[in-house]
């Protein structure tokens, strides 16, 4: 029954369709006639464009404008987007939910499943040149509605939008239009979870399984956000060049500070900064007499500073403004980005988790439209090397919600045996020498394939070393260190949990 419907509508779309654009005397894609019944019914393309066309006539309602509005400032997620399944129930104004209020103008007798059917519908207000959530003109601005439809996307490069008398016609995925519009879209930083279809569900994607804490339900779904990221979290624009990096520089300033009367010397930063090793040190002349009792302190080894340093990400920049362009399209305003991390323990076992973090393009260029570092601030987690060896994977991509398919991932790392532990109640590991020592090492090399959305683009992969520089001083002034991905650069580096209360030399 649901195929002879949904069949039925296509074809009323598809006469729609040539009718206006008989009146505009331009050729119109259909948004839905050239997918299978099937699909649409799975992706809930066809309750979109039912709530699109509903949508345009509400609109001339001013108390409908007014509760758009309202509901996008509050950024719910991070961005100005108003999932429909969690406002619907909302009164306007009048006493009239929202829902009531679109059902006026729809002649579908299914409105009542739209949530349901396109569980992630989500009414997003755009900042165009003359028009924005905040400058929104409710008295004179009467937007449109576009339907923002992944297939087409890719296919056309065009988007179907609706007029308050229902004209179909075009806009450029790219280019944004220079009037009102509103945007029907699959929301990209929230996932829905059925309560009911369990069983019949394809293998969850990674990052469904990395979204566990739910901010949201209604009879038929769980809401979560993506990754479990708070994206209210504020983080700010910044140039990875400007200013010290992290708290973290004074260590890692100090260790270099040193280091390069000894560059021949056998040590690294994250040596420094999670092991306090540094054996050289144990050749200078130490006089403190605070320090462990006035005897000199073994720089030679040392425990893991895990609760007290973790690695965060703190730089990502496009290699160049064309592929900074390419990646922003007007319809998703924040862009949003997914960080696959992967590494092996040492039992062999590859391990993938999912980070995700967002911005404005804005934030990821200058004035003149060059790229710039811009800082997520995404917690990673400590380096253990003991644990996970001397190198992860760091797979991007900037995230698109659509169908799912899979990926492949092969990532590699080196084990030292230069760990000595000590039993008891509290097992001890102490990591002897710097990196690996004198002692023998162990290559692993694993590949894991995981499930991701079809639609995301992939931008690149970076491989990161425990001894890579996490800071660098060039002409003095202390810089982010910056590894090839692909289409980006990034950086990451060690920063401050909790005060350290290791010591440190006391250099005469």
């Amino acid at each position: 029954m649901k195929k002879v419907y949904l069949a039925g509508v296509s074809l009323a779309i598809f006469a729609s369709t040539l009718l206006s654009s008989c009146d505009k005397g331009i050729s119109v894609v259909d948004p839905i006639a050239s997918e299978a019944p099937e699909e649409l019914a799975r992706s809930g393309e066809e309750a979109k464009v039912e709530l699109a066309k509903a949508l345009v006539k509400a609109l001339q309602e001013k108390e409908v404008r007014e509760f758009l509005k309202a509901e996008a400032l509050q950024m719910y997620d991070g961005d100005y987007d108003v999932l429909y399944a969690l406002v619907k129930d909302k009164k306007l104004a009048s006493g009239r939910t929202f829902e009531q209020a679109l059902a006026k103008y729809t002649t579908s007798t299914e409105y009542g499943q739209w949530a349901e059917s396109a569980p992630l519908a989500t009414i997003f207000v755009p900042t165009l040149s003359k028009f924005s959530p905040e400058t929104w003109n409710i008295e004179a601005q009467t937007p449109d509605v576009v339907v923002d439809n992944s297939h087409l996307k890719g296919k056309s490069g065009k988007l179907v939008a609706f007029s308050a008398d229902l004209r179909q016609y075009e806009v450029d995925a790219k280019q944004a239009p220079s009037f009102p519009v509103v945007v029907i879209k699959e929301n990209e930083r929230i996932i829905a979870k059925s309560k009911f279809d369990k069983g019949a569900r394809k293998e969850a994607t990674l990052a469904e399984q990395k979204s566990n804490r739910a901010i949201s339900e209604n009879n038929t779904h769980s809401f979560y956000f993506i990754g479990d990221y708070d994206y209210k979290k504020s983080t700010s624009k910044v140039n990875a060049r400007s200013g010290y990096p992290r708290p973290v520089i004074d260590p890692i300033y100090f260790f270099n500070q040193y280091k390069s009367w000894y560059p021949n010397e056998p040590g690294n930063q994250r040596d420094w900064v999670y092991y306090k090793i540094w054996p050289k040190f144990n050749d200078i002349e130490l006089v403190n007499p605070f320090i462990n009792g006035g005897v000199d302190y073994d720089w030679s080894k040392g425990e893991l500073g895990g609760f007290y340093y973790t690695e965060k990400l703190t730089g990502f920049k496009f290699v160049d403004a064309g592929r900074l362009q390419a990646a922003a399209d007007w319809t998703e305003g924040y862009l949003d980005f997914h960080l696959i991390l992967s590494f092996i323990d040492r039992n062999g076992s590859m391990q993938s988790d999912l980070k995700v973090f967002g911005c404005s393009i804005d934030q990821l260029r200058d004035n003149n439209g060059n790229p710039i570092a811009y800082d997520p601030d995404v917690e990673l987690m400590p380096w253990d090397l003991y644990r996970y060896g001397d190198e992860w994977k760091l797979s991007f991509s900037e995230y698109d919600p659509g169908g799912s398919t899979t990926e492949t991932i092969t990532t590699k790392t080196t084990l030292g045996g230069n760990f000595e532990i000590n039993g008891g109640i509290d097992i001890k590991i102490v990591k002897l020498g710097s990196k690996f020592g004198v002692s023998g090492t162990i290559e692993r090399t694993e590949t894991k394939t995981i499930t991701v959305s079809q639609e995301s683009e992939k931008l690149g992969d970076a491989r990161i070393q425990f001894d890579y520089p996490a800071i660098v001083f060039p002409g003095g002034y202390p810089a982010r260190f910056f590894v090839g991905a692909g289409s980006v650069e990034v950086a990451i580096e060690p920063v401050v949990k909790q005060a350290d209360p290791r010591p440190n030399p006391y250099i005469d």
